[in-house]
């Protein structure tokens, strides 16, 4: 897409995201990190929407486009401006059309250049954080300075929390972990998950569920103790 018209279409599809937001106050859980993202995603997507109205981004929507979009629940126009008139367009009506929005969302958040998360914690303020692994060699890091630099850009939703909020971290990842002193004094709560024990939700013994179908045995997801 041209840089102008993607400055275009970020700036208006921001403003009918916040309107949404504003109108129906949906919990927003966000997940962040260098790797896992879409399966974590995916996985508390699948835990809470037999309890909950939930929405998930789709695919890889995580970035300045994707996120309004999945709040707005709009395709991708790509780079078709008569397709993005239409999106726009149906994004400017969506707020005034529904009733019912759902309760929660779960979004997605990646950075493939600095200031990418920057940008949507401007105006989007996550009510839980989800932190899968801030490893020491990222991936993705062509487009940063150094490790560090990915490595601080995919830890700025912690900070973006809002008040009340809970920051769920990573015990086995020590950069994910020790994000949890930049919160100490404020009002929000970390969570631990992890293997390791000290982790406040400990898994151990992870196994490799099996089911049947077609007559052919296949992975059907894991169980811990």
């Amino acid at each position: 897409m041209h840089a102008l018209l993607k400055s275009i279409v970020v700036f208006i599809l921001t403003w009918e995201a916040k309107r949404v937001i504003q109108k129906f106050h949906p919990k927003i859980i966000a997940v962040s990190g260098s790797v896992g993202k879409t399966t974590t995603k995916d996985a508390i997507y699948h835990l809470l929407q037999e309890r909950n109205a939930v929405r998930k981004s789709e695919k890889s929507y995580n970035g300045e486009i994707g996120i309004p979009l999945t709040i707005l629940d709009l395709p991708n126009a790509w780079g078709s401006p008569v397709g993005w008139l239409k999106v726009i367009w149906r994004g400017y009506r969506y707020r005034d059309t529904i009733s019912e929005y759902p309760k929660v969302l779960v979004i997605e958040i990646g950075s493939d250049h600095p200031g990418d998360i920057s940008n949507v914690l401007r105006w989007l303020e996550p009510h839980v954080v989800v932190m899968t692994l801030l490893p020491d060699m990222p991936v993705h890091v062509e487009n940063f300075s150094s490790a560090e630099e990915l490595r601080q850009e995919d830890s700025l939703a912690v900070l973006a929390l809002k008040t009340g909020g809970v920051y769920v971290a990573n015990n086995d990842d020590k950069n994910s972990r020790g994000l949890i002193k930049s919160i100490e004094e404020s009002a929000i709560r970390a969570v631990t998950y992890g293997f390791e024990k000290g982790a406040m939700l400990y898994g151990s013994h992870p196994q490799i569920r099996y089911a049947v179908s077609d007559g052919i045995e296949k992975a059907a997801g894991m169980q811990f103790e």
